[in-house]
């Protein structure tokens, strides 16, 4: 197989300009008449394919290729490309870029690095590398976020599962009895519930760092007596009085919502439940 390589070609169709000094046969670099449009950075020529008159001339044709321009002189040749034969060339042999076999089978030899008979991509090219292509195990990086309160509000960012899960899912608190309940605040859904109060409560601030509209609520059942209830400065009334204290065996709800502005837990609705 060819090298993998695809040839550089001139600004213009039919290129074609004449030798400006007679080269040998073992000469690496060669002036030509005008550079112009010609690709500086390399490229496929003939020389001799015609001759001034036109005629074809194939006795003597050779193909080379060459690697850069100095002024008007082309540097990185190497003679006698494509089963051609390298040989002296006269000053004013017309030289010329044409779609040659070189092109073609470099093209070939090109595509097929990643592609089989039928174009169909088989492998990935040299140079080109893709971590992991098939996700299957787990993710990393700086687009990756595992967040659980979802607090960078990234629109071009990935969130994991457990961050998506732990935000969307009410974060609970249960406790039989304390006298410091600390429910959590950071999730977008919070529980707490106490299960038989035993003694007087002061509800804590909430645990984390709430956003805008969380809401906590709050379930408590005495121990069969009534239990006075008290609230941290963060908590406040608003369509409802905050409860100071349990009624005996009811239990109590209260459905708290986070104000950013005033930031505080504004109690929105209160009941009981026999």
């Amino acid at each position: 197989m060819a090298t993998a390589k695809l040839w550089n070609v001139s600004d213009t169709n039919a290129f074609s300009t004449t030798l400006n000094g007679t080269i040998t046969d073992s000469d690496t670099s060669m002036t030509l008449t005008s550079v112009t449009g010609l690709n500086t950075g390399g490229g496929v020529l003939v020389l001799d394919r015609v001759n001034s008159g036109g005629t074809e001339t194939p006795g003597q044709r050779e193909f080379v290729t060459y690697t850069g321009i100095t002024t008007k002189t082309l540097t990185g040749i190497t003679r006698g490309v494509n089963n051609s034969t390298a040989q002296e060339h006269s000053s004013g042999a017309v030289i010329e870029e044409t779609w040659t076999v070189v092109h073609v089978n470099d093209l070939n030899a090109f595509l097929e690095v990643a592609h089989d008979a039928d174009g169909v991509i088989d492998s990935i090219p040299s140079g080109i590398t893709l971590t992991s292509p098939v996700i299957n195990t787990a993710i990393s990086g700086t687009a990756f976020l595992d967040e659980d309160d979802m607090v960078s509000n990234s629109a071009t960012k990935v969130a994991s599962q457990q961050s998506i899960k732990a935000y969307v899912d009410p974060s609970v608190v249960t406790t039989a009895s304390s006298a410091t309940p600390t429910p959590t605040g950071a999730t977008k859904y919070n529980e707490l519930y106490i299960t038989a109060l035993a003694e007087a409560a002061e509800l804590q601030t909430p645990s984390g760092s709430p956003v805008n509209g969380n809401k906590l609520l709050v379930r408590i059942l005495d121990d069969a007596t009534a239990r006075a209830l008290t609230y941290n400065p963060i908590d406040t009334g608003t369509l409802a009085d905050l409860p100071d204290t349990t009624t005996i065996s009811k239990t109590l709800y209260m459905l708290f919502l986070y104000n950013s502005s005033s930031v505080k837990w504004e109690l929105a609705t209160t009941g009981e439940a026999a």
